[in-house]
């Protein structure tokens, strides 16, 4: 081994960001490696987790950026390569992906390098599998995906890496699915739950994703790294150094530097995707599809008297709990010397159903709709029923398509100035937050419930129903028939009530 070599060697066992260096060339001989500002960041932070520093991180990166080389597969094999102890579970959301993380670890704690630099790390073949491998001293590395059973594993660390998939992101039963293997699965398998370590490390692909869940809880270190600067930030290096970001500097120029950020990667993707995945940013990813902006306004001289025909559209809530979505009711106008339709007033409670029925029943009497339209999910086709009941024109809407594609079809309504709203409102700063985070919000009752009356507009019979009903005249449009029931008569009691006495009439004889 030549003097060189050795201290190589030497700076990689002291140091984790040498270690990927040496890791990299392993997995990808030939391969220059670039010692870009941001693996040091990444570094850095695990580093610091190692020595307990901190107990629970997270670290948000845009995706291709070395975040899983470094802490799944770099990481995992120098702390093991210094406490060969150490029980580590790695999480990702695929069994494929997981299986290549622990390839690429095995590979590495196998070559002649690593056994150079960590005698004492020896693996256990009796006790080893492709994704559980385990050392002579009792530790090792356990790969698991989403959903995988851990029973009777413990851990020191885990290391959680992209545990939902993109493509998934948008269904909350996924989101759901993650939050909760994270808190009855992962978390549970700490072994120590003072001293145990959690390093959280994924690209933003939601607002309610696992880090979006973690965040409002407390306790974790967040560093997050956006591929654009959008503030002046300075982050630590290894070894007493510092990364100085200014705001529009490229986190890794080397490899995508600004004008194929710009130009290129945010074209192919949508800005949409380019703002959550990219710039960590997912409170701006419904801009593609309906922008705050497109809004047409209207003025205090209009009221509802000036819009005779009325529709409501209704979304409900399963249940009224703290964590459960709202119930959303808009009243929307019909105003036709500018043939468009006016926002009227928008309502967003949580409240259970028996009290969601009253509370419907009112307003569409206190506005005086003359339609009522219901999504039928949930409790839906219930209220749509009770509303008829009650003397409501009130139908029940199913669902089709997903809800992008819903608010997409009906946003050149929008655009066009066809549906406009107050210029000030108390509930409207509400809905353009939520419009602004679609799809990618905690809740979107108020975008699915404006989708749904969007979508009724398109329908090409509404147009006539709504003329119709002027050309009637607005009187008429309330009244409707109502069937008295009666007691049916016996033919005796019918004879009798009918029979005049003074009429001439035939003897008995004749009948």
């Amino acid at each position: 081994m030549t003097n060189q070599t050795h201290i190589a060697q030497a700076l990689a066992r002291a140091h984790l960001d040498f270690f990927v260096q040496q890791v990299v060339g392993i997995l990808n001989p030939g391969d220059a490696f670039v010692d870009a500002p941001h693996v040091g960041v990444i570094c850095e932070l695990l580093e610091r987790v190692h020595r307990g520093e901190l107990t629970k991180a997270i670290l948000t990166v845009p995706p291709r950026y070395l975040k899983s080389t470094c802490a799944s597969v770099a990481y995992v094999a120098w702390g093991l390569g210094h406490d060969p102890s150490l029980k580590i579970v790695v999480a990702s959301y695929g069994e494929e992906l997981a299986a290549k993380h622990a390839r690429d670890f095995r590979t590495v704690v196998e070559s002649p390098v690593y056994r150079s630099m960590f005698p004492r790390f020896r693996i256990n073949p009796r006790r080893s599998k492709p994704t559980d491998l385990q050392t002579t001293m009792g530790g090792g590395r356990r790969a698991v995906s989403l959903g995988g059973a851990l029973t009777g594993m413990g851990a020191d660390i885990i290391i959680i890496d992209d545990l939902m998939k993109s493509i998934d992101v948008s269904s909350a039963a996924e989101r759901e699915r993650v939050k909760e293997y994270y808190e009855q699965t992962l978390y549970s398998r700490l072994d120590n739950k003072a001293t145990g370590k959690i390093f959280v490390v994924q690209q933003r692909l939601h607002e309610d994703d696992l880090v979006g869940h973690l965040l409002p809880k407390g306790g974790f270190d967040h560093t997050n790294l956006p591929a654009i600067a959008e503030k002046d930030e300075v982050f630590q290096l290894p070894r007493g150094r510092q990364f100085v970001r200014r705001i529009g500097e490229a986190l890794c120029p080397e490899r995508e530097p600004l004008h194929v950020l710009n130009e290129e990667i945010r074209k192919q993707v949508g800005n949409a995707n380019f703002r959550t995945q990219w710039q960590q940013d997912p409170t701006t990813s419904g801009a593609d599809l309906l922008r705050v902006e497109h809004f047409k306004r209207y003025g205090p001289e209009l009221t509802k008297k000036d819009t005779p025909y009325i529709i409501q559209s209704w979304d409900t809530a399963l249940a009224a709990g703290p964590q459960n979505d709202y119930s959303v009711c808009m009243t929307f106008g019909y105003h036709p010397p500018t043939d468009t339709w006016l926002l009227l007033h928008l309502l967003r409670v949580r409240k259970e159903f028996a009290e969601l029925q009253g509370l419907a029943r009112a307003m569409y009497a206190s506005w005086q709709a003359d339609m009522v339209i219901v999504e039928e999910s949930g409790t839906g086709r219930a209220l749509a029923r009770y509303l008829h009941k009650h003397g409501a024109k009130a139908f029940s809407q199913p669902v089709r398509d997903s809800k992008e594609e819903r608010l997409a079809a009906g946003s050149p309504l929008i655009h066009e100035g066809k549906v406009r709203v107050p210029r000030e409102a108390l509930w409207l700063d509400d809905l353009f937050a939520e419009l602004r985070k679609f799809p990618n919000g905690r809740h979107d009752d108020q975008v699915d419930t404006l989708s749904q009356f969007l979508n009724l507009l398109l329908l090409p019979r509404m147009g006539g129903i709504v003329r119709a009903t002027l050309a009637r005249g607005r009187g008429e449009t309330r009244r409707r028939k109502v069937r008295t029931w009666h007691r049916r008569k016996s033919l005796h009691e019918h004879i009798l009530d009918n029979y005049d006495r003074d009429a001439p009439s035939l003897p008995i004889s004749g009948l």
